[in-house]
Formats: structure tokens, C-alpha cells, sequence
């Protein structure tokens, strides 16, 4: 997966992701998700617009940043997830934050 825009808003940590079909690795995910879950901030955003799925790893990525998250109160969404894409993550939540 690719990070193609990160920031730091004033009240969230946006993401906005891609497919990235060149790398397998979810390390530039991995990265990003946890400067967003230090950053303080009470939200961090996904925007999920450019995928129609996603591998096994970033799933659980973004699932470990959810609860990782939710212990301190704050929260994950993700945005613009297609029904496709919603399907892939569903058995790595227990509940999802999606808008």
C-alpha cells in the first residue's frame, strides 16, 4: 500500500492511501499509522477512495490501530471504503468505523 498525502489537521491525522501493485510490503503503512496513533490527535483518518481491497497485513494493521486507538479514547475512520473493500476488512473488525 502506498501513502500518496499525509497531515496533520487540527483535529485528525489524515491518510490518504493507494494500491501500490510494485511492493509487497506494508512497512510505509505501518509507519504512517503509528506516527498517526503517537500524534495525539483524536481521530486519524483513512481515506480509502483508491482501494478496492487490501492484503491480510494491512488489514490487520489497520485493525491493531483501531484498538490501539480506541484504548486511548480516540478513534479510526475510514473513509470512502467501497462495499468490496468493506468485505476484505469486516473479519478484522469486531466493529468498524467507517463513514
Amino acid at each position: 500500500m502506498l501513502i500518496i498525502h499525509h497531515e496533520v489537521l487540527s483535529d485528525a491525522y489524515l491518510l490518504v492511501v493507494a494500491p501500490d501493485p510494485a511492493t509487497t510490503s506494508e512497512l510505509e503503512l505501518a509507519q504512517h499509522l503509528s506516527a498517526a496513533a503517537q500524534s495525539g490527535k483524536p481521530a486519524v483518518w483513512v481515506d480509502c477512495r483508491l482501494l478496492t481491497t487490501v492484503s491480510p497485513t494491512a488489514a490487520r494493521l489497520l485493525a491493531a490501530c483501531h484498538y490501539r486507538l480506541q484504548q486511548r479514547g480516540a478513534e479510526l475512520v475510514l473513509g470512502r471504503v467501497s462495499a468490496q473493500l468493506a468485505r476484505t476488512l469486516q473479519p478484522h473488525y469486531s466493529s468498524s468505523s467507517t463513514a
